[in-house]
């Protein structure tokens, strides 16, 4: 329905008079719902250039809070200058705001680079590394942190450096030196260092840098050739700094939510992600089904390959196909990772069932209309699925179904929720479904009770209804209901 006379009506085109405008009335609605779908310890990250930062963190402020603000990240995005930028700048950043859904948020750090630790002296204290002792003062700044530090053998004498000063306070750095934790240097013309002990060290990881670098757009355009053959969108973000971020916020069995997946980068590196670590988060990708022209230049080549697919020609049928083969190279790649490569796809729609809107003048017709209170042409699986939300149970709990007197007969969560949506249910055949149903759900043995779900319309009379509900309560089932 964000379609208005054949335009989307969040395009956001330079010759707009409402630029950003319009691009504001469809960011905003999405970062108020994402406000309300984050866990309280969660975290939401935006990418944006330089063309609407501004506006992003003015709107980002009104619904997280100011006080909600965790990163402004600058992501290097560009590996070589662009010779075609007319105004001899080369824009070669993008950002990543990020802000926290409550305060006390922080992200988890990197890994300490061990391969800098040592005990060359044998040191009983254990491994240790050399640190620069300069501090970040002038003297004007912090006259307590610029004196001579002499060492203690040679009696040689080391200013403080004019800029800088020492990292520590006279009485600290006196400490330091009586037990033993400051390496002189050899030479007059080197400076003092910290010999700082790995058990020391208060923490297992160092901050995440705000500035990222080392992967750029061009690694994207790469992952899409290598997993399609040509290039189908233009500059996709690389999975390595996806992936980077996730690690950061998300822990194991959490949900990444991304509102634009596009070519589905956030899935594919999720999944690398996953695969690196053994851990079991999943993702939840949103993407409308925006048509692809083929008279576009620039949507050609994915436009052709949505044909060569045999798919519809759209950026979700591409968003789901590469799940599909980044999923399948992933799993060749790590032999050892057992998680779920899987997804289900979904897809916006009306409820399943018919609202009651009787007309007052003609109760008699507006009954009769609504005897059958599916809306028509929905399949089976529709309701099915439109019963596990309302139930608020989760969309990709495992479903198993089988024929039971000549019914079909879904069980979800293994056993926990049983649903016979089937037509033609007479006496006969209620009698011989119940006991199916019955010996199912023994040899499940689900750990909770379980609830049985009926189309009310299946069943032919209401002694059918009234038998299949006797029945089932005889053998311990009590909790069945009508849809």
């Amino acid at each position: 329905g964000q379609v208005e006379g054949g335009r989307k009506i969040s395009s956001n085109t330079e010759a707009s008079g409402r630029f950003h405008t319009d691009w504001l009335n469809m960011i905003y609605p999405r970062l108020k719902l994402a406000r309300n779908l984050l866990h309280s310890d969660g975290v939401i990250l935006v990418s944006c250039d330089d063309g609407e930062v501004a506006n992003l963190r003015a709107i980002l402020n009104d619904i997280f809070g100011e006080e909600n603000f965790v990163a402004q990240f600058v992501w290097k995005a560009r590996q070589f200058t662009d010779a075609r930028a007319n105004t001899n700048i080369s824009t070669d950043h993008e950002y990543i705001v990020a802000y926290a859904r409550d305060d006390g948020f922080s992200l988890k750090g990197v890994g300490r680079d061990e391969s800098k630790f040592g005990n060359p002296d044998g040191d009983p204290r254990g491994d240790w590394m050399s640190r620069s002792m300069l501090g970040l003062a002038t003297r004007d700044q912090r006259p307590n942190l610029h004196y001579d530090v002499v060492d203690p053998l040679t009696g040689r004498v080391f200013p403080p450096n004019a800029s800088t000063g020492w990292r520590y306070s006279k009485d600290k750095m006196a400490e330091l030196i009586s037990e033993g934790k400051v390496l002189f240097p050899r030479n007059d013309d080197g400076r003092p260092r910290e010999k700082k002990f790995r058990s020391e060290m208060r923490s297992e990881f160092i901050a995440f840098r705000s500035i990222i670098d080392g992967v750029h757009t061009a690694d994207g355009t790469q992952e899409i050739r290598s997993l399609f053959g040509v290039d189908l969108f233009a500059f996709p973000k690389p999975t390595a700094l996806i992936a980077s971020l996730i690690e950061q916020v998300a822990a194991d069995g959490d949900i990444v939510l991304d509102f634009f997946a596009g070519s589905g980068t956030t899935g594919h590196a999720l999944l690398k992600q996953n695969a690196a670590e053994n851990l079991k988060r999943r993702y939840v990708l949103v993407q409308l089904p925006e048509p692809l022209d083929p008279s576009n230049r620039e949507q050609k080549v994915a436009s052709d390959f949505c044909d060569k697919l045999g798919k519809p020609r759209t950026i979700a049928e591409l968003t789901k196909e590469r799940l599909r083969r980044s999923a399948a190279r992933i799993d060749e790649e790590n032999p050892l990772f057992k998680g779920d490569f899987g997804f289900r796809v979904f897809k916006l729609a009306s409820s399943n069932i018919r609202a009651w809107e009787p007309v007052a003048a003609d109760l008699e017709s507006s009954l009769l209309k609504n005897a059958e209170h599916l809306v028509q042409g929905r399949k089976e699986q529709d309701v099915l699925y439109e019963l596990l939300l309302k139930l608020g149970l989760d969309l990709c709990v495992p479903i198993e179904t089988k024929s039971i007197a000549g019914k079909s007969v879904n069980s979800i969560g293994g056993g926990a929720l049983i649903v016979c949506l089937a037509d033609g249910l007479s006496k006969d055949v209620v009698e011989r479904l119940a006991s199916g149903i019955v010996t199912w759900r023994t040899a499940l043995a689900p750990a909770v009770d379980t609830r049985v779900v009926f189309k009310d319309s299946g069943f032919a009379d209401d002694v059918a209804k009234t038998n299949m509900a006797a029945i089932l309560s005889q053998n311990g089932i009590t909790d069945v209901r009508s849809l």
